[in-house]
C-alpha cells in the first residue's frame, strides 16, 4: 500500500467514475429521455469523461513496460471474473431479474471470458500476456524508432481511421486489441522518455505542479473542442455531413480511438503524473475500482440495476441530476462494499486445506511460467 503512488490511484478512482457515469446516463434511459438543455449538459459530460478507458490502458504500459510478468495477474482477474458472474447471477435470479437460465445460458453466464459483459478486462487480459513481447521492443529500440512507430500507428489507427466514412484498420472505435497495444507503446513511452523533456517558458523552468495545470487546461481545452465538434457540428450542420455521421455515432459509443480523445487522454493522464500527492485513503478507496466495473457491469444486473436504484422516468430535466448523481454514488458505494464482502469470501474458501494445496501447486507452475516469460 505504501509503494502505490496515490495520484495514480487517484486517477483510477476518477476514471472509474467517468465510467460509472457514462453507463447511468447510457443504460440508465437519461440520455434517451432527455429535455434538449440536458441533453446539451450530457455532450459536455460525455465530451470530458470519455478518457477514461484509454487512461486505464496508459496506466498499464506505464507500469508494466518496467515490471515483470506475472501469470498469477491473469488468474487472479480470471478468478475476481468467475465470482462476479456467479455472485451476480445468483442475485439476479433471487430478485426475478432473471426468469429463466438454461444449461448452455448458465455456462455462458459463468465463464470469465465468454461473452461481451466485460470487454474491457478481455482485451486486458490478452495484451497483458504479450506484453513481455511488447517490452522487448520497448526496451530495445531508440528514442527515434519508438517515436515513428507510435506516429504511424497513430496516423494509421486514428486521424485516417476518423476522417474517412470506414476504417482504415479494424479497429472498432478503440474498443480492440490493436488500440489497446497502441495506448500500452503510448504509456511506455511516457514511462522511458517523459523525464527528459523540459518545459520552459521564457527561459523559466516550469515546476511539477505548473505542469500539472497545463495538462489540466489542455485536457478541458480538448474537451471544449470535442463538445463544439459534437453539439454544433450536428445539430447546425456547420460541418460536411460525412462528418457529422461520424460525430453522431461518436454520441451514440464513446469513441477511444479518435484523435483528440487520445490526445486527451495523454493531457489527463499527465495531469494526474505531475499531481504529487500522498494518502492511504486514496490508496485503499481505489482498490474497490475492480469491484465497481466488475459489478455494475455484470450482464445479469445492469438492465434492472438502474431501474431499482430510481432512474425510471419517462422524460429528464436538469432538476433530475441530483438524483442521477446519488444514483452514481449508490454504484460506486456499492462497488466498496462488494470488495469487502468479496474478501472475506473468497478468504474463507482458500483457508481450506484442499484449496490451499491446490493453491501451492498452481502458484509452483505459475513461478516456472513466469520465469520463462521473464527470461
Amino acid at each position: 500500500m505504501r509503494n502505490r503512488n496515490s495520484s495514480f490511484e487517484l486517477m483510477r478512482i476518477v476514471s472509474m467514475i467517468f465510467i460509472v457515469i457514462g453507463h447511468t446516463l447510457s443504460w440508465g434511459g437519461v440520455t434517451d429521455s432527455a429535455n434538449d438543455f440536458l441533453k446539451l449538459i450530457i455532450y459536455i459530460i460525455y465530451a470530458l469523461i470519455v478518457v477514461h478507458v484509454n487512461s486505464f490502458v496508459l496506466l498499464t504500459g506505464y507500469y508494466q513496460v518496467q515490471s515483470k510478468f506475472k501469470i498469477k495477474k491473469v488468474i487472479n482477474i480470471l478468478i475476481l471474473m468467475l465470482f462476479y458472474r456467479i455472485f451476480c447471477l445468483i442475485i439476479a435470479i433471487n430478485l426475478d431479474w432473471i426468469q429463466y437460465v438454461g444449461i448452455k445460458d448458465l455456462i455462458l453466464k459463468i465463464l470469465p471470458l465468454s461473452n461481451f459483459s466485460y470487454w474491457y478486462l478481455n482485451a486486458y487480459i490478452v495484451l497483458y500476456l504479450i506484453s513481455p513481447y511488447l517490452n522487448v521492443f520497448v526496451n530495445n529500440t531508440s528514442k527515434k524508432k519508438y517515436g515513428i512507430l507510435l506516429i504511424i500507428l497513430f496516423i494509421f489507427c486514428s486521424i485516417i481511421t476518423r476522417t474517412t466514412m470506414q476504417e482504415f484498420i479494424a479497429n472498432e472505435d478503440g474498443y480492440s486489441l490493436i488500440h489497446f497495444i497502441f495506448m500500452y507503446l503510448v504509456g511506455g513511452y511516457l514511462r522511458k522518455y517523459d523525464g527528459t523533456i523540459n518545459f520552459k517558458v521564457l527561459n523559466k523552468k516550469i515546476t511539477t505542479m505548473d505542469k500539472s495545470s497545463i495538462f489540466l487546461i489542455i485536457y478541458f481545452i480538448i474537451g471544449i473542442i470535442k463538445f463544439l465538434f459534437n453539439y454544433l457540428g450536428i445539430n447546425n450542420n456547420i460541418l460536411p455531413e460525412f462528418v457529422n455521421i461520424r460525430l453522431k455515432y461518436s454520441f451514440d459509443r464513446l469513441i477511444y480511438d479518435d484523435p483528440l480523445v487520445i490526445l486527451q487522454s495523454i493531457s489527463y493522464f499527465l495531469f494526474f503524473k505531475n499531481l504529487k500527492i500522498k494518502s492511504s485513503a486514496i490508496n485503499t478507496l481505489s482498490l474497490a475500482t475492480n469491484e465497481v466495473y466488475l459489478f455494475h457491469m455484470n450482464q445479469s444486473f445492469r438492465k434492472n440495476l438502474y431501474l431499482m436504484l430510481g432512474l425510471n422516468l419517462s422524460n429528464y430535466t436538469i432538476k433530475n441530476v441530483p438524483k442521477i448523481i446519488w444514483v452514481v454514488m449508490q454504484i460506486y458505494f456499492i462497488g466498496i462494499i462488494m470488495f469487502f464482502v468479496r474478501i472475506f469470501i473468497i478468504k474463507t474458501i482458500s483457508d481450506n486445506k484442499y484449496i490451499m494445496k491446490v493453491k501451492e501447486k498452481v502458484e509452483k507452475k505459475c513461478n516456472i511460467f513466469d520465469e520463462m516469460m521473464n527470461t
